[in-house]
C-alpha cells in the first residue's frame, strides 16, 4: 500500500514537473521595450529600368503609413518603411530581403510585384519565418506553398478566367493571339489564359509570341501576330514601359486588333502617360482605378494628387492596401502592449509568429481601396478586378468582376 502511494506521489510530481517545464518553455521569452517606430520592410527595384515601379510602391506605402499613424499606429507606436533596392535582379532581391530580415530585423515585410523576384526570396523568407506580403500575381508563386507569404493581388488563375470570358463572351472574339514577357508573370499569365480559352471555349491561341523584358523592339513578334489574322490579342508583361513601346509599334505596323492587357497596360503613371494616343481603345484589368467605387477610393486618389501631383495607380494600390492589412494583423496579434505605463513589444521571433497567425484569420477586411480581402487556402486575400477601357488617356469603367 505504501509502495503504491509512493509511486502515485512520484507520478504526480513528474507530471507537475513536465507541465511546469512546458509552461516555462512557452513563457521563456520576455517582452521588450517598444522602439520609437516599428519598421515594415519593402523590397522592389528603386533604381534601374524598372525604378518607377519601386517609386510607385513607395508612394502607396507612404500614404498608407501616414493613415495608420494618424489612427494611432500600432497601439500608440508609429510605423515606417524600411526600403531596400532589388535593382530588378534576383540576386539583388535576395540581398535586399536578407538585409531587412537579419539586419533591420523587421517583423513583417512587403515583397515585390515582380513574381520572379518573389520566387527568388521565398526560401529566405521561409528560413527566417517572417510574414511577407507580395504583389506578384503569377500562380507559380502560390505553388511554392510558403506558409509565410501572402498575396494581395488577384492571382493569374482568377485573372485568366476574367480575361478569357471577357474576350469571348463580351467582345465576341474567336481568333485570339498573345504577346507576353518571358518572366514568371508573363509566362504564367499566358499559360493560364490559354488553358481557359481551350478548355472552356475550345479556342487555340494563334502563334503566341514571347519577348524578353526591355527588348525595345517587338517588330518580329507583332508581324508574326499580324499574319495570323487574329482579331484580338491578350498581352501580359510586368513592365509598363515595354507595353508603351508595344502599343506604339502596333500602330506603326498596322496591327489593328483589340487589345486586352494585364494591369500594367492600364498604368496611368507609365503606359498611358508614354503612349496615350496609341493606347486609345485598349482594355485592361486592374486592381485599382480612381473611377472605381469603394469606400476609400476617393481618399487614396486625393492623397496621391496632394502628395505627388498625380492620380493614384494600381502599382500604388497594392502596397497601400498591403500596409493596411499588415497593420490590422499587428493590432490583432497584440505585438505591442502597455505595461506599467510603458510600451512593450514582443521579441522578433514571437512577433513574426503572432502576425502570421493573425494574417491567416483576415476575413472581410474592407478598409482597402477596391477590394474586400478574405484569406483563402492559397493564402491569397484578393479575388476581384476592375475592367476598364482607355479613352482619351484615362480609364473608362467597364465593370467590376469577382471570379471564383
Amino acid at each position: 500500500m505504501l509502495k503504491r502511494g509512493l509511486v502515485l506521489v512520484i507520478t504526480v510530481l513528474l507530471a507537475t514537473t513536465m507541465v511546469m517545464g512546458v509552461s516555462a518553455g512557452d513563457d521563456a521569452w520576455e517582452w521588450q521595450p517598444a522602439p520609437k517606430v516599428i519598421e515594415i520592410g519593402a523590397i522592389n527595384p528603386f533604381t534601374g529600368s524598372s525604378a518607377m515601379s519601386g517609386e510607385l510602391m513607395r508612394r502607396g506605402m507612404e500614404i498608407a503609413l501616414n493613415k495608420i499613424n494618424a489612427e494611432g499606429g500600432i497601439n500608440g507606436v508609429p510605423v515606417k518603411a524600411a526600403y531596400e533596392d532589388t535593382k530588378g535582379t534576383q540576386d539583388g532581391a535576395v540581398a535586399a530581403i536578407n538585409k531587412l530580415l537579419y539586419e533591420n530585423k523587421v517583423i513583417a515585410t512587403l515583397c515585390s510585384d515582380y513574381s520572379t523576384l518573389n520566387h527568388a526570396v521565398s526560401q529566405t523568407i521561409l528560413a527566417a519565418k517572417c510574414p511577407a506580403v507580395f504583389g506578384g500575381s503569377a500562380w507559380s508563386v502560390r505553388e511554392l506553398k510558403n506558409p509565410w507569404m501572402f498575396g494581395t493581388r488577384t492571382n493569374d488563375k482568377l485573372n485568366a478566367g476574367i480575361v478569357a470570358k471577357f474576350m469571348v463572351e463580351d467582345l465576341k472574339h474567336k481568333k485570339i493571339s498573345a504577346l507576353y514577357s518571358d518572366e514568371a508573370f508573363g509566362v504564367g499569365g499566358f499559360q493560364q489564359i490559354s488553358k481557359v480559352l481551350k478548355e472552356k471555349y475550345g479556342i487555340e491561341v494563334l502563334n503566341p509570341q514571347k519577348f524578353a523584358k526591355s527588348s525595345k523592339d517587338y517588330t518580329a513578334q507583332l508581324l508574326a501576330i499580324k499574319k495570323t489574322g487574329a482579331t484580338c490579342i491578350f498581352s501580359w508583361s510586368t513592365n509598363p514601359s515595354d507595353n508603351a513601346v508595344i502599343l506604339r509599334q502596333m500602330k506603326e505596323l498596322g496591327v489593328n486588333v483589340e487589345v486586352v492587357g494585364c494591369p500594367a497596360y492600364g498604368s496611368l503613371s507609365i503606359t498611358l502617360s508614354l503612349a496615350a494616343d496609341e493606347a486609345e481603345g485598349i482594355y485592361a484589368i486592374l486592381d485599382y482605378t480612381p473611377i472605381a467605387e469603394g469606400k476609400w477610393v476617393k481618399y487614396f486618389n486625393e492623397e496621391s494628387i496632394r502628395r505627388y501631383g498625380k492620380p493614384a495607380d494600381s502599382d500604388q494600390q497594392w502596397p497601400y492596401d498591403s500596409c493596411l492589412i499588415i497593420a490590422e494583423a499587428m493590432r490583432k496579434a497584440g505585438v505591442v502592449r502597455d505595461y506599467n505605463g510603458k510600451k512593450q513589444i514582443m521579441p522578433v521571433e514571437q512577433a513574426r509568429q503572432a502576425i502570421r497567425e493573425a494574417m491567416v484569420r483576415i476575413h472581410n477586411f474592407s478598409e482597402g481601396t477596391t477590394k474586400v480581402y478574405d484569406i483563402d487556402a492559397n493564402q491569397d486575400l484578393a479575388h476581384s478586378m476592375v475592367l476598364v477601357k482607355v479613352k482619351s488617356g484615362a480609364h473608362e469603367f467597364v465593370k467590376f468582376v469577382e471570379y471564383k
